[in-house]
């Protein structure tokens, strides 16, 4: 998206030209994602936050391949039972990973914290079912 420069110009005013502009199709689904920008910032501006459920994995710096150990899942889950699941944002890695930590596709021994979280649908409809469910899970 272009920067207009323009004070009277929003987010949602230069989101909607873009739409116009960007040949989304069909017509249908162009009028429905612009109605929804337009009448409804809530919706749009909810979907930018990082807020939710993380999707807790560390990822190798150099080959982006995450680490698999069940005793760093383990560590991670005694942290969001004690802490909540906000713990991920506000953890340093280095509190998390354990001493010597190396990747075991490439070596490498830098790490970041996956920023994705669970899909909204995903998160609230498993979470239902484990509720409704728990003998089943």
């Amino acid at each position: 998206m272009k920067a207009r420069g323009r004070l009277r110009d929003t987010f949602r005013q230069l989101t909607i030209e873009e739409i116009e502009q960007g040949g989304l199709g069909p017509g249908l689904g162009k009028e429905r994602i612009t109605n929804m920008i337009a009448t409804r910032p809530d919706w749009c501006i909810s979907r930018q936050r990082i807020w939710g459920v993380p999707i807790a994995v560390f990822l190798c710096e150099l080959c982006q391949q995450p680490i698999l150990d069940p005793a760093l899942n383990k560590k991670i889950v005694t942290l969001f039972e004690s802490q909540g699941a906000e713990a991920w944002h506000t953890t340093e890695v280095a509190d998390l990973l354990p001493a010597g930590a190396a990747c075991a596709h490439c070596g490498g021994t830098a790490f970041r914290k996956e920023t994705d979280i669970l899909d909204v649908w995903f998160d609230s409809g498993t979470s239902w079912f484990a509720v409704a469910n728990p003998t089943r899970i």
